[in-house]
């Protein structure tokens, strides 16, 4: 009796030590949770704080903080990067923080930001909508110098003053865009005191372009202002509308332009080797000319470029334009 009476001691102190033992690692483990549900705002783990927790709990509680915590240095590293891109689209923008997301977001500790999957979101949601704004502000930008550089050629602006605003020609901040913008008004101004010039300038673009397009003497003709000579600011605007939509149609069309360019120039040499085949003093040619001739015939009937031209039969201006050419077969 005595000796079942120890053993029964012995095994109740082994029991009551693996209680400690567990009732210890599920209070580390639940404190574990409990931070990391705080930080990524998920629910904490149901398990009861009486109860002596079996090995098979505790080890189903141990691969829950290991989830959580690989789920933590997740959001985290992620948290840096958008930070990071944030913190570099504000500067861009000359823009400081001003909802108290955004101050958390900058200014607070990276460790006590709140890593919960709303703020993530919201992270993402305000990187876009920097990155869209600082996206309007380079293609503002580039309008702007587009412009600039279109009036710098058109008035022949010296390279000093070109020279004076070249820092603000590349980045596109908005201490840069006002500079721009103050540039191309400045240049506006002075176009309108130089309107003439300005006006003949721009016809002599629009008579470009009108070769380009293939342009008929009708079509010409129909712009009626090309052929006004009384220069005012309205005349001058009707020549900027005119020329920025013949540039637009020429590179809608450029490629079906070019196309043309070329079909007329092998057509043309085809029409001249044509000649040349009814000369009869070309067979008493001994030098190989009339033989490289053939060749160069054969070759353009072969390579005239047909499918170009199937796509330019589906534009009427261009199909109208090569039947002027003298091609009444394709």
């Amino acid at each position: 009796m005595l000796q079942q009476e120890k053993d029964l001691r012995i095994h109740l102190e082994v029991m009551l030590k693996e209680k400690n033992q567990r009732m210890q690692a599920l209070k580390t483990l639940t404190e574990q949770d409990q931070d990391l549900c705080d930080l990524l705002c998920f629910q904490s783990f149901s398990v009861s704080a009486d109860s002596v927790p079996s090995l098979e709990q505790l080890e189903k509680f141990r691969q829950r903080i290991s989830s959580l915590t690989a789920e933590k240095e997740r959001r985290r590293k992620e948290f840096v990067t958008l930070k990071k891109q944030i913190i570099l689209c504000m500067d861009d923008l000359d823009q400081l923080p001003e909802t108290s997301f955004e101050k958390d977001v900058v200014c607070e500790d990276e460790e006590s930001f709140c890593l919960s999957e709303e703020n993530m979101n919201s992270l993402k949601v305000l990187l876009h909508q920097l990155e869209s704004r600082k996206a309007e502000n380079e293609r503002v930008c580039d309008s702007y110098r587009e412009k600039i550089h279109e009036l710098w050629e058109r008035l022949q602006i010296p390279q000093e003053e070109r020279d004076a605003i070249s820092e603000h020609m590349t980045l596109s901040k908005k201490i840069n865009m006002e500079a721009l913008q103050a540039e191309v008004k400045r240049l506006e101004e002075l176009k309108l005191k130089n309107i003439q010039n300005v006006t003949e300038d721009i016809r002599n673009d629009i008579a470009v372009f009108w070769d380009k397009c293939f342009y008929s003497t009708d079509q010409r003709q129909a712009f009626v202002p090309y052929y006004d000579d009384d220069f005012s600011e309205e005349l001058l605007s009707l020549h900027d509308a005119e020329i920025v939509w013949l540039k637009q149609y020429y590179e809608d069309h450029k490629d079906l332009f070019e196309g043309v360019h070329k079909w007329e120039e092998s057509w043309r040499l085809f029409l001249e080797l044509e000649e040349k085949a009814k000369d009869p003093a070309r067979f008493t040619n001994r030098g190989g000319n009339l033989l490289k001739e053939e060749k160069q015939r054969a070759d353009l009937v072969k390579g005239l470029p047909k499918v170009i031209m199937t796509h330019v039969l589906r534009d009427t201006h261009l199909y109208t334009t090569i039947q002027k050419l003298g091609v009444s077969e394709i």
